[in-house]
């Protein structure tokens, strides 16, 4: 598969009809029974070896893989504040120590090629204006790209149900900087890497009790607009909101 191959088929994956204001999809009293069942693989022909007690390790971060959930709602009405978005960006995203060492990380990269950005849709937050940012991880800010209202833009691009939502975070793959390395393989890597960083986020948000949940479905169309990417050069692939 050539680069322009596996961006057609990044191309053709972008349906989004499965996931955008459909009664279907998002309300799980409507699933048919085969959506509910979930399977694993079992070898009932071969012995197992039963686990051993467990190794002792920092009891918090075991109770903070447990907690972890996607949430539907805020229900509690928990606000973000720019503090605990700023903690969860620098220790998801950021790098590891003070020598601002870019190839110095907090997740892994495939030969540390880093083709992830992030980008956030401020929507609700008290202390941060509404408006399209981006996040600097050498400076640990957030560039200022746009100061606007996006409500209409979320509600197009992730659906009704996430328009109330705080922040909207869009991680992005910059396919060429895996590319020039690992040629094919760099679309795999890209939506690797972006599984531990998402992860990442999860667990952050989950230690701080912020309820969020990952997003796969959106209009990468409308999402691509709105960032201004060169869509052969930086696509979106994996985002999340803050409820």
């Amino acid at each position: 598969m050539k680069k322009k191959e596996f961006l057609s088929f990044h191309e053709i994956s972008q349906n989004i009809s499965f996931a955008i204001n459909n009664n279907l999809t998002n309300n799980p009293q409507n699933w048919p029974e085969e959506w509910k069942i979930v399977n694993y693989n079992k070898y009932p022909r071969f012995p197992l070896l039963k686990a051993t007690n467990n190794v002792s390790i920092n009891n918090r971060l075991i109770d903070v893989l447990h907690e972890r959930k996607s949430f539907q709602k805020n229900e509690k009405n928990v606000l973000l504040t720019s503090a605990e978005l700023f903690t969860i960006l620098k220790h998801s995203l950021g790098l590891k120590n003070d020598k601002k060492e870019l190839n110095q990380r907090v997740y892994p990269s495939a030969g540390a090629r880093f083709p992830i950005e992030c980008y956030l849709i401020i929507n609700k937050m008290e202390e941060i204006q509404q408006g399209l940012y981006h996040f600097d991880i050498v400076n640990d800010g957030l560039n200022i790209l746009l100061e606007k209202n996006l409500t209409d833009e979320i509600t197009k691009i992730f659906g009704e149900k996430f328009k109330n939502s705080q922040v909207l975070l869009i991680l992005t793959s910059v396919i060429d900087r895996n590319y020039i390395k690992y040629g094919e393989r760099a679309y795999r890597f890209s939506l690797i890497e972006s599984g531990h960083a998402m992860q990442n986020i999860c667990l952050l948000s989950t230690a701080l009790q912020i309820p969020m949940t990952p997003i796969g479905g959106f209009v990468d169309s409308k999402l691509i607009r709105l960032l201004d990417l060169e869509k052969e050069r930086e696509f979106p692939i994996y985002c999340c909101a803050f409820l």
